[in-house]
């Protein structure tokens, strides 16, 4: 009878010992998840400050050709807000013909391993003409994202414009100068 205490007395402060020493470990792992998610949080806010402060379009599609990230001057090209633009074809937001040649730049960036540069004159829906250079490049695999394609782009229309100004005013000169 005496036995039966102190059995129980037994079990029950080490069952409170097991459920200390769980709580104790709970703690810990919930504080070390709390800095590896303040780690994780810094480095996205790090990459995403680096990308949206390059002064060109970014953007990420993945093997289906959907935007899988863009930057913040991609998603003011493209007139939407990200959570608007990820997940969605580019047929979407850029028209049907520049899609086509858009996925069919990705396809070969992907088929042939190398990175490819390319100058196109794009026109808007109000008829301005920009010169836009895009470069394609392949994203090596990681974690169970593959096939993914960056694309930058730079609008060098200010470029070409002046570079068209300069030539217009040398042939003037030299004509000028002919005639003279």
């Amino acid at each position: 009878l005496v036995i039966l205490p102190i059995a129980l007395f037994l079990f029950l402060s080490s069952s409170a010992a097991q459920r200390m020493e769980h709580i104790r470990l709970s703690a810990s792992y919930q504080l070390r998840l709390d800095q590896l998610q303040k780690r994780l949080n810094y480095q996205e806010d790090l990459l995403r400050a680096m990308s949206d402060h390059h002064p060109g379009a970014i953007a990420i599609f993945d093997r289906k050709n959907q935007y899988w990230f863009v930057n913040n001057r991609a998603a003011r090209d493209l007139g939407h807000n990200e959570s608007d633009i990820l997940g969605k074809m580019p047929a979407k937001f850029v028209g049907q013909e520049r899609a086509r040649k858009l996925e069919s730049r990705l396809h070969e960036v992907r088929v042939s391993g190398r990175p490819i540069e390319a100058l196109d004159q794009i026109t808007d829906d109000h008829g301005t003409v920009r010169f836009v250079q895009s470069y394609f490049e392949n994203i090596e695999p990681f974690g169970d994202f593959a096939g993914g394609v960056m694309v930058r782009e730079e609008d060098l229309t200010s470029l070409i414009v002046e570079r068209e100004r300069r030539e217009t005013t040398l042939r003037q000169v030299i004509a000028t100068l002919v005639a003279v």
